[in-house]
């Protein structure tokens, strides 16, 4: 019994290195299609060759494969994305939304916290705005914090 485990052990090690040649395989057949795939979008490489040979060109610079002129910078590489960009965001509306304050628009003393500078005593408010009766800009008051 004590032979049996080692080798059933044994057995499994070698029957699973002989998986990993059929995974280079695949792994083979895979860079062909992504070599077919670069050929099919030549003009997309990022740099290409200066004379136009014809050749894939490269991802970075560096003379040509093909007639050894030099690689220049493709900038449609770089403008192949400009169709593709994600849903343009719309700038939000420019209707204000409606400030939410928890302080009462009083003190305990019945003293606003913001007042008409024309002397209103209902165009009083809690926040920064404008005056309910004409319509000027309130200003802070400072006794709201005495």
């Amino acid at each position: 019994m004590k032979l049996v485990i080692p080798f059933f052990i044994a057995a499994l090690v070698f029957t699973s290195c002989d998986n990993k040649a059929s995974k280079t395989v695949k792994l083979a057949e895979t860079d062909i299609s992504t070599e077919e795939t670069l050929e099919s979008s030549s003009t997309l490489a990022h740099y290409i060759c200066s004379k136009g040979c014809g050749s894939k060109g490269g991802d970075a610079p560096g003379s040509c494969k093909v007639c050894g002129s030099e690689l220049t910078h493709n900038q449609a590489f770089h403008n192949k994305d400009a169709d593709n960009t994600a849903p343009k965001i719309e700038s939000p509306s420019s209707v204000p939304l409606p400030s939410i304050s928890n302080e009462s628009p009083k003190n305990a003393k019945g003293i606003f916290h913001y007042t008409c500078p024309n002397g209103h005593d209902k165009g009083g408010a809690g926040a920064a705005g404008a005056c309910s009766v004409c319509g000027v800009a309130l200003t802070h008051n400072q006794a709201f914090h005495n």
